[in-house]
């Protein structure tokens, strides 16, 4: 298993009048209804400003694995393409993975977007390095209703376009189902929807934030048991493990086992917080009284919160917050970085443009030069002061970072890391013009001519900063589309 650090890159946004590929890599449900789909391809237009594109599988029921595979391929690799949307899941997404190329996806990484058997793509691009959001499926958010819901489309947005922070709330309505996507009032109607019960928080009063990882619970079974998982656990220290339910309707018994699962190999334990969504309780077929239907999902929250306990008594535990199988949706990042603040009971998803993954990472450099000065201390500890910092909340980060710093110019050590680039402060306060020249220059707005890079340098007089933001400075230039390739092999 490997053990070292696993880095994702967040893809850079899509810009409204580009192109996202709407793909059917498990069901075909665009094929087999078809007015719903052509109902969200208008919606996605209307909601996004982006025009979907259609591939030969898109509306093909039945196609197979290496068909479907092409379609996956053929949208990473063409340059057009700016973002990826899954019509809906299915249940044989895993015999697709084998047929994808990852080159492809790495060369020229875009947002993807889907959920349920869809698990099966989240985690391939997790372990290729690719970042991306689990949640939108067109069939079942965009489509059928007589309109989008609020928070489907504001956070669609975000994680399309805009990569705008987003405070997860509750829309205080839920369904597990909608009409018949073959019955005409599909198109007008949403499903039978009721209040929805408050979330519930367990485990310790205290923040976390970290990446996220998981999906469909019942798929991360799968994955598992397919060995497609080569990493120790440890490498999702300090996140937050999402988890959710699907159509399927599994008992609490289920869930619990494939939970305990999950504790023994130990992801359990090396997560900070564990989110668990609403779970649908009810089908077509299967509709219990609205106090039955309450119990099923109490018995799901028991078990959950029981199984989490025994392997992580530390997590931190928020049970109920849509971003599964019901309706409205969250879309929410896989991969991404989230708050989960179990003082406030407050969940945020934060931005993950590369532009502002440069800034985050400039901040950090920023607090670290100016915090340490009257120390000296070698790449690696700076590299850990860093990661420490990069669990806290940016905010938090900027805020320190704006203090003017308590030691003379002429007293800070020169700090020497290879790879990086030299900044004049211009003042000993960075909140302010540092600050904006770091952004501009680790965003790829503006080009960092030859002249400033300093590879192996070290500070030769007062009022120069040494910041390390060669791979913040990448990370924008790979938005500004120079080049949207990652390095071979991680």
């Amino acid at each position: 298993m490997a053990r070292k650090p696993h880095d994702l890159v967040h893809p850079p946004k899509a810009r409204p009048g580009e192109r996202i590929a709407v793909l059917s890599p498990s069901f075909a449900a665009a094929g087999a209804f078809p007015a719903v789909h052509e109902q969200a391809m208008q919606r996605l237009s209307e909601v996004t400003g982006l025009t979907p594109v259609e591939f030969p599988t898109t509306r093909q029921v039945g196609a197979s694995p290496q068909a479907r595979a092409a379609d996956v391929n053929a949208a990473f690799a063409d340059p057009a393409i700016r973002a990826v949307l899954a019509v809906i899941g299915g249940e044989d997404q895993i015999t697709v993975i084998p047929h994808l190329d990852a080159s492809l996806a790495r060369r020229d990484p875009k947002p993807f977007l889907g959920t349920s058997d869809n698990t099966n793509l989240h985690h391939w691009l997790w372990v290729n390095g690719i970042a991306s959001f689990y949640g939108g499926s067109s069939q079942v958010h965009l489509g059928p209703g007589p309109g989008v819901d609020d928070v489907h489309a504001q956070s669609l947005r975000a994680a399309l376009l805009t990569g705008e922070t987003i405070e997860l709330t509750e829309p205080g309505e839920s369904e597990d189902c909608g009409i018949d996507w073959g019955d005409p009032r599909a198109l007008t109607h949403f499903g039978e929807r009721e209040p929805a019960e408050a979330w519930t928080w367990h485990g310790p009063a205290r923040s976390v934030t970290g990446r996220t990882w998981g999906g469909c619970i019942a798929v991360i079974e799968w994955i598992l048991t397919a060995g497609r998982f080569p990493f120790d656990p440890e490498v999702l220290h300090g996140g937050a493990l999402v988890i959710e339910t699907s159509e399927e309707l599994p008992p609490a018994r289920e869930v619990g086992s494939i939970l305990r699962s999950l504790g023994e190999r130990g992801i359990l334990a090396a997560v900070g917080a564990v989110l668990a969504a609403r779970p649908p309780v009810s089908d077509f077929t299967r509709r219990p009284p609205a106090g039955e239907r309450a119990g099923l999902r109490a018995g799901q929250r028991d078990v959950i919160v029981d199984i989490v306990g025994r392997y992580n008594p530390e997590a931190v535990v928020c049970i109920g917050i849509p971003f599964g199988h019901t309706r409205p949706q969250w879309v929410i990042p896989h991969g991404g970085v989230i708050t989960v603040d179990g003082a406030a009971r407050r969940v945020i998803a934060e931005p993950t443009t590369p532009e502002l993954a440069a800034r985050r990472t400039a901040w950090m450099l920023i607090h670290c030069c100016y915090s340490h000065t009257r120390s000296t201390f070698t790449e690696s500890e700076l590299g850990q002061k860093i990661t420490k910092r990069s669990q806290e909340p940016s905010p938090a980060l900027a805020g320190r970072a704006a203090r003017p710093s308590p030691v003379p110019a002429s007293d800070r050590r020169p700090l020497v890391l290879p790879g990086c680039y030299q900044v004049p402060t211009g003042s000993r306060t960075p909140g302010t013009g540092l600050a904006r020249e770091l952004w501009s220059r680790s965003s790829g707005r503006v080009r960092v001519p030859a002249g400033d890079r300093a590879r192996g340098a070290h500070l030769t007089r007062p009022g120069w900063v040494i910041a390390r933001v060669a791979t913040a400075f990448a990370e924008g230039e790979r938005a500004s589309r120079a080049g949207n390739r990652l390095p071979d092999g991680g």
